[in-house]
């Protein structure tokens, strides 16, 4: 679930707590997880974005009483633990000269650069990207000015996400 978060919904490690079965909204046959967004603001409000939540989402949700646990400052090693037992990052690359797994080297930031890197070579406009995973308008990381509304911008990328999803 923690690398899920990350790659099928953007979010950052301390943005897990607030996906909430119960907030799911429904907008036009899609599902959304409304995210307040506190982090990088920089004296700005807080905004929300409207993460499209996918049926394996909700699955893994449900599954876990609708809830994410907190994990709090165990996340990176909850994350790698996973990552280790999932056998998808099992194989050797070298860091600094010494060669480790991949799972060695996985964070709970990496499901997030997936997300973008998925979204990007998926066609989604960096717009949308940015309001689904909540980047701040002109940030350095993604390069986003968003204009429009999270919601259209959620809705956007929902209607896109079968590619982006292979569903």
């Amino acid at each position: 679930l923690f690398i899920l978060c990350g790659a099928m919904g953007g979010q950052r490690v301390s943005d897990w707590s607030q996906f909430d079965i119960a907030r799911i909204l429904e907008e036009d046959g899609f599902k959304f997880m409304p995210i307040v967004q506190t982090k990088n603001r920089r004296g700005r409000r807080a905004t929300t974005s409207f993460v499209p939540m996918t049926p394996v989402m909700i699955f893994l949700l449900e599954r876990l009483g609708g809830t994410v646990p907190s994990f709090g400052t165990h996340a990176a090693s909850k994350v790698r633990e996973a990552a280790r037992l999932s056998g998808v990052f099992n194989d050797l690359i070298r860091v600094n000269g010494e060669i480790k797994p991949k799972w060695a080297k996985v964070l709970s930031h990496t499901g997030r650069r997936s997300f973008v890197t998925g979204a990007f070579e998926a066609g989604i406009s960096v717009s949308d990207i940015g309001a689904v995973s909540g980047h701040a308008p002109g940030s350095a990381s993604i390069h986003v000015y968003n204009k429009s509304n999270g919601l259209a911008s959620s809705k956007r990328f929902a209607q896109t996400r079968n590619i982006f999803f292979n569903q």
